[in-house]
Parts: C-alpha cells; structure tokens; sequence
C-alpha cells in the first residue's frame, strides 16, 4: 500500500447549480440529416435525450460542452468533417434513432451559478475552465441517480450496472477530434470536445 501524504493547503469546495432549458424536439430534415432548431451562436451546455423505442430501457442521455452551441449542434453534428469522428458518431447515433422512430430532446444551459468556497459567482462560459466543472455536475447527478442509460465516449455504460462500474476514470486520448485532459470526468456520459 501507498505512503499516506500530508494534506496542504485549505480544502476546495465548489457548487454548481445550472437548470435546462427545453430547445425543441429533433427531427430527420428531406436529406435524411438531424434537424435542429434555431439555436444562438453561444457558448453553453447541451443535454440530448434519446427516448427508448423499448419500453423496459430507460433514455440514453448524451451531455457536452462547447463554446458555441449552433456550431456544435447544427453545424458540426449535422455534418460532420471526415476528422469529426465524435460529430460523426453522434450524427449516426442521431440519425439511426430518428429513423427507427425515436424521439430526441434537446435541452440548453447557457447560465451556470457556482458557489466557490462560499462566495457565489455566474461562471462566464466562454472560457473552457468554467464550462467543464459545470458538465461534470449534471454527469455526476445523472450517474448518481440512474434515470437514464448513460454511456462514456467509448465505453457505454448501462445505469443498471453497480456504481462502482459506471466511477470517474481518465478520458481515452483520441487523435483528430479531442484534445486529452488530465482530469478526471464522470465516465458515465457521452462527451464531445474540439
């Protein structure tokens, strides 16, 4: 077993609190792509709810982040550039469901509070640092609670499985459409990153 190590410095707490907002029902346009509605060119949280065609399976939830939600959405998972492979896997995902008559809801944060060590603040969105602790809050609750299937970047996770199976780990190092992090992240969402 490892040596214990002296704690340093004050402990950091931090509070997230963000509520969704409803953005309207996707569909499948004349060329067989995912329609979205209008969206602001903002930088934001997006949450997709895939309703399940089987009764007995709980909604898949897909959450992100990113600096401008119409380009993520309506540009980058509507058509996807051959180096997207994220966008190209949710642009099929999207797809697939709507075809097979699936219903996907999307929802918006775009105003996050956080209390850090107890002095509130709104966190600016526009940087990367406030918008990822604000995307790990729902993915935690949404672990937490098991009111949906969940599923990691590349390792899907059923919300029936044992907590501990569904833990915070690293996130897989992808070339061409995400930059590695070193924090760790619930494991227990979809993700998508530039």
């Amino acid at each position: 077993m490892g040596q214990e190590r002296q704690l340093v410095g004050a402990p950091v707490e931090v509070r997230v609190r963000l509520q969704w907002r409803a953005a309207g029902e996707l569909t499948l346009d004349a060329s067989g792509k995912p329609a979205f509605g209008p969206l602001e060119a903002a930088p934001g949280l997006y949450r997709l709810e895939l309703a399940s065609l089987n009764e007995q399976q709980r909604p898949l939830v897909y959450f992100g982040e990113t600096d401008n939600l119409r380009r993520r959405l309506s540009g980058n998972y509507r058509n996807p550039g051959p180096s997207q492979q994220t966008s190209a896997r949710i642009n099929g995902l999207l797809r697939e469901h709507l075809a097979r008559g699936g219903s996907v809801s999307l929802s918006l944060a775009t105003e996050v509070d956080a209390e850090v060590d107890g002095v509130p603040q709104r966190l600016d969105l526009s940087t990367k640092a406030a918008r990822l602790p604000a995307e790990s809050a729902p993915l935690v609750g949404a672990r937490t609670t098991h009111a949906s299937r969940i599923s990691a970047e590349s390792h899907p996770i059923s919300a029936e499985r044992a907590p501990e199976q569904a833990g915070i780990r690293q996130p897989p190092s992808r070339t061409g459409c995400t930059r590695s992090r070193s924090r760790p992240r619930g494991a227990s969402a979809h993700r998508s990153r530039r």
